[in-house]
């Protein structure tokens, strides 16, 4: 039943397991002898699922967590309810490295909106509920956490006997990425400083699975659900692996639960875009090649080809040696091994929901490291219609920053979930030079139908809040996606809460958002950027609040005027003062 398992586990199946556990990837999801799987299913299958020693949570939507023995695997592939089953992936902090830059300065008037009523979901590495920006009059904003690692769920009440109690550790955050994305999102001086947080912490170390991000959405959307109130979920974390088209089931998962109820997903648009790990080969009716470097001390390297099903070619793969391997058109698994490393090739066909199909080359060292230099993949026709093929680089590689492809290409950078057709795709932009960074990622999706991201906010040199009550300055779309975050619970509780649109969420929140940003896409002066990047910033400045201006020289400036200068919280109009000049 190898049609119904993605590729990447099919191949990770196949991989010896001394091998596998080198890689990145091939091993997530796999402990002691039981895979955890995504499976999407038409019918209930916890009968089945058990009945093969396995277990099932059940997720919306008809998707569930499935743990089950290795060795069950094909049987479960075999079940007529079952429609597929995909690998976890590894996901990673959108994180690299104020709100003054985009108008939403918080020490001044507050009589405006601050998310009040609306619920903002942090799903990240968990939170400090003792820092300040989370507490008020002694008592927490955190309305409950969900410790995926221990199973445990803190309530509000619980979260507030642990601070009277002087207890720090109900859970840690010893990354400090989630209590930055919360702070950032909806502390006392984030965006939604009056909205209630909901924390799911995903784990212990820096990078999660995929299937550990759905179980936290499940839970956070079911919460809101159940306390009947609008939610705005941000996740600041993804993976590069996959066609990036929006068809993985973690893909259409995150896309389904858009659909339902109030709520908006936010996601960061990922920080690869300058990275090198994403090229395209032109194929027609000659041989092309790829090159790519291997820098030194890289412990594996996975290289994902993706092309139209329709598209028939073979390649070449060619080590720094000069060795060469040739690998077959047909579909199956390939072993090649040089006098450095294994490589294992898996040729793919289509699946059920998308028309791209994967060519997935894995390369893991005899020994230690792979070997470095240049490699090359030459591509050979035989069948093209289509000839548009593109490349990844995936997994925790670049570690030397040496890693990439030669002739890389910054578009078709997002990172997944952002590629998901109903999210709303955050970019980031430095609020000093009002350009976009150039370490963002951006589209359009592999299907070329969805241009992303939708939306951009500073993302350079934020103030976001550090576990211990401190602040730092952090960059990425880890720390723009949240200024998004908040402004959708503001704009639920404007529309929501407050009874002025009761539709405003999902697509239509979305739009709002848009065409708001590119009507007003400008700096409080009124000058409008040359970048045709639609920008969040200067857009919800909230009732009371006062604004500033942006010399000539780069500097800004509080203005001085106190009169309201906007016909709603989500319509920005000028005032004399943002005309003055230094």
């Amino acid at each position: 039943m190898e049609g119904k398992i993605d590729s990447e586990l099919l191949l990770a199946l196949d991989v010896p397991e001394k091998e596998r556990i080198k890689t990145d990837d091939l091993n997530v999801g796999y402990s002691d002898g039981v895979w955890e799987l995504i499976v999407r299913y038409s019918h209930n299958i916890v009968t089945e699922v058990t009945e093969l020693n396995g277990s099932i949570k059940e997720l919306l939507g008809g998707y569930g967590l499935v743990r089950i023995p290795r060795e069950n695997i094909d049987r479960l592939a075999e079940t007529d309810g079952v429609l597929f089953i995909e690998k976890p992936r590894s996901l990673q902090y959108e994180l690299l490295y104020s709100k003054i830059i985009s108008c939403m300065e918080p020490d001044v008037n507050k009589s405006g909106n601050g998310g009040e009523g609306v619920y903002v979901a942090v799903i990240d590495s968990g939170i400090d509920y003792f820092h300040p920006d989370f507490i008020v009059d002694g008592k927490t904003r955190i309305a409950v956490i969900y410790d995926e690692v221990t199973g445990r769920v803190y309530s509000r009440e619980d979260i507030d006997n642990a601070i009277a109690e002087n207890n720090r550790y109900l859970i840690m955050d010893k990354s400090g990425h989630g209590t930055s994305v919360a702070g950032v999102a909806a502390g006392n001086n984030g965006v939604a400083y009056k909205s209630d947080i909901i924390v799911v912490k995903l784990g212990e170390d820096n990078f999660f699975s995929t299937a550990r991000l759905m179980e936290g959405v499940d839970f956070a959307l079911k919460f809101a659900m159940e306390n009947n109130r609008p939610i705005a979920i941000n996740i600041s974390i993804g993976n590069n692996y996959g066609a990036h088209d929006g068809t993985s089931l973690f893909e259409t998962y995150i896309d389904y639960v858009t659909e339902i109820w109030k709520n908006n997903v936010i996601v960061g648009a990922g920080n690869e875009a300058d990275k090198r790990i994403h090229t395209v080969v032109k194929l027609n009716d000659r041989s092309e090649m790829c090159e790519f470097i291997v820098g030194n001390y890289e412990e594996s390297i996975a290289i994902q080809i993706w092309k139209r099903y329709w598209d028939d070619f073979y390649i070449e793969i060619e080590n720094p040696s000069g060795e060469r391997y040739a690998v077959p058109k047909g579909e199956g698994i390939y072993e090649f091994k040089s006098s450095d490393e294994f490589i294992y090739v898996y040729v793919g066909t289509a699946t059920p929901y998308s028309y791209n199909s994967e060519i997935l080359i894995q390369i893991i060292p005899d020994n230690v490291y792979v070997k470095s230099g240049i490699w090359q993949i030459m591509f050979y026709p035989d069948s093209i219609k289509d000839g548009n093929i593109d490349l990844w680089i995936s997994g925790r590689t670049m570690l030397t920053g040496q890693t990439g492809f030669t002739n890389a290409v910054p578009e078709t950078t997002l990172t997944i979930p952002s590629t998901s057709y109903r999210v709303i795709t955050v970019g980031a932009y430095n609020g000093r030079t009002f350009s976009y960074a150039p370490f963002s990622g951006r589209g359009n999706t592999k299907n070329l139908v969805t241009v992303k991201p939708d939306i951009s906010a500073p993302g350079v040199d934020i103030s976001a809040p550090y576990p211990g009550g401190g602040y730092r300055l952090a960059s990425g779309t880890s720390v723009a996606a949240p200024f998004v975050t908040g402004a959708a619970a503001i704009l639920m509780e404007w529309g929501i809460v407050k009874g002025n649109d009761f539709f405003m969420y999902g697509e239509r929140l979305k739009a709002k958002l848009i065409k708001d940003s590119i009507q007003n896409n400008r700096p409080c002066n009124g000058e409008y950027f040359t970048s045709n990047t639609k920008y969040l910033s200067f857009r919800l400045i909230l009732n009371g609040r006062r604004h500033y201006r942006i010399s000539k020289s780069g500097n800004w400036h509080k203005c001085t005027c106190t009169t309201p200068f906007y016909k709603t919280s989500i319509e920005i109009k000028s005032c004399k003062h943002c005309t003055e000049q230094d």
